[in-house]
């Protein structure tokens, strides 16, 4: 998560002037890690490699998942304007994508339905990756349906946040 976050920081540096979002989705990727390993714990999986490997998978949906609902976040602020309830406002906006992502994540874990036919010999090897998938999809709807909104909430409310420095990046790109 750590690697994802300053990856996603740094192309915010270069390509735009606002870090914001990087920050909002950046820290969506910790929450939905935790929850991801308390589901684990629950339905009894091991940490292994296959599992591992699983969550890294799942990781990707919740980038997707945290970005749309941020991006929807700013799409009605930016129609509607500054309004007298911002959170009601950034409320509507994740209500919106609710359908749209439940849709893309099912889609995505309803790959891992041909598992059921394998052979008992490969259910057992690839039954961590499957169910890491799954936690980890769920997770990221999760977290994406309600720590982006208040996070990009408290984020966009401030408006002294400026956490670039104008030409901060110079000496390392001419």
């Amino acid at each position: 998560p750590l690697v994802v976050f300053l990856f996603l920081l740094m192309g915010m540096a270069v390509w735009d002037k606002d870090l914001r979002p990087a920050f909002v989705v950046g820290g969506s990727i910790p929450a939905s890690a935790l929850i991801s390993f308390i589901l684990f714990r629950m339905c009894g999986l091991s940490l292994n490699v296959m599992s591992l490997f699983g969550l890294a998978l799942g990781m990707g949906m919740l980038v997707d998942n945290a970005i749309v609902v941020y991006e929807n976040i700013l799409h009605c602020r930016e129609q509607t304007g500054p309004v007298a309830d911002p959170a009601a406002q950034a409320m509507a906006a994740t209500e919106q994508m609710v359908l749209p992502m439940i849709g893309a994540t099912v889609t995505n874990a309803v790959t891992f339905l041909p598992f059921i036919f394998l052979s008992k010999n490969l259910q057992l090897m690839y039954w961590d990756v499957a169910a890491a998938v799954g936690a980890s999809h769920f997770a990221s709807v999760l977290v994406s349906l309600t720590v982006v909104p208040i996070l990009s909430l408290k984020l966009l409310e401030s408006k002294e946040i400026n956490v670039r420095q104008p030409n901060a990046l110079k000496h390392f790109f001419p």
